[in-house]
């Protein structure tokens, strides 16, 4: 940071010297030699101006501080007898006066314009780097996905009933995940009881329950999301259809948990980019 101040005030004074420089030569050969004190518009101007829509308010004022004292040390013009003093002052310091003023003005203005500019940058750049972790976090889920669907498909179940149980738990919000888990519990683990149970500062909460959930449960698992490793909270199962010819694996009980996992992860995402844009509408 300091070392780019210091360029920008050493080409700063560089560029004003050569302007003035070239100026004031310009008057030692072709004009008056009073570095064209009553000349209007002045030609120091045109170094006041750029210099501070340039480098901005202090490059600007330090500016047009340097062109003033260029312009009167050992330049002032005689002060007659019947001039009045402050019209002599005006008439002396009516150009320094409006360089500084110009070189405030435009220079809070170039400022506000380049914060303007750095914000813009700072939230493309925000937004760049939330567009690439969701591609990321996109991939991750897809790929856990694929997984769990590759070891459900390993389960003794068709592909329609597959196909009928991953669409109960595919929802946008967990409140609809969480509506279509008794469905889809009840195709896969033939689940005629069970609960799930959430953490909440810590502790585990009921937040589902289907059928009589009660006495030990057959199954009891952790639900996580594949991906991030994420532990939403645990599922039990207490019953099974009686029906049911053969009895769920816990490897099947665990790609549930997983998939569950998955779909609240799923669900969740959808949620929180649901809410950022409706902030960010706001």
């Amino acid at each position: 940071m300091r070392a780019a101040a210091k360029a920008r005030a050493l080409s700063a004074a560089l560029e004003f010297t050569l302007m003035v420089g070239a100026t004031l030569g310009v008057d030692h050969f072709y004009g008056a030699g009073d570095r064209f004190i009553h000349l209007q518009p002045h030609p120091f101007w045109i170094a006041v101006l750029i210099l501070t829509v340039q480098y901005g308010t202090t490059i600007g004022l330090t500016a047009a501080l340097a062109a003033s004292a260029t312009l009167l040390v050992g330049n002032l013009p005689p002060f007659r007898g019947g001039i009045d003093l402050y019209d002599y002052l005006l008439t002396v310091l009516a150009n320094p006066l409006m360089w500084v003023m110009a070189a405030a003005l435009l220079g809070e203005l170039r400022g506000r314009q380049t914060d303007e500019r750095e914000g813009l940058k700072a939230a493309l750049a925000r937004t760049r780097r939330e567009a690439t972790d969701i591609a990321l976090a996109y991939e991750q889920v897809k790929r856990a996905k694929l997984e769990l669907e590759l070891r459900i498909a390993a389960q003794p179940l068709t592909a329609v009933t597959l196909y009928e149980a991953a669409r109960r738990l595919q929802r946008p919000s967990k409140a609809e995940v969480l509506e279509g888990l008794a469905g889809f519990l009840q195709i896969v683990m033939a689940a005629q009881a069970a609960s799930l149970f959430v953490y909440r500062d810590d502790e585990l909460v009921l937040a589902w329950s289907y059928g009589t959930a009660t006495g030990a449960a057959l199954y009891d698992g952790a639900v996580s999301a594949p991906a991030s490793g994420k532990v939403y909270g645990r599922l039990r199962i207490y019953a099974i259809a009686p029906d049911c010819l053969d009895r769920p694996s816990q490897e099947t009980f665990q790609v549930c948990c997983e998939w569950l996992g998955w779909a609240l992860e799923q669900a969740e995402l959808i949620e929180n980019k649901a809410a950022s844009a409706a902030r960010r509408a706001a």
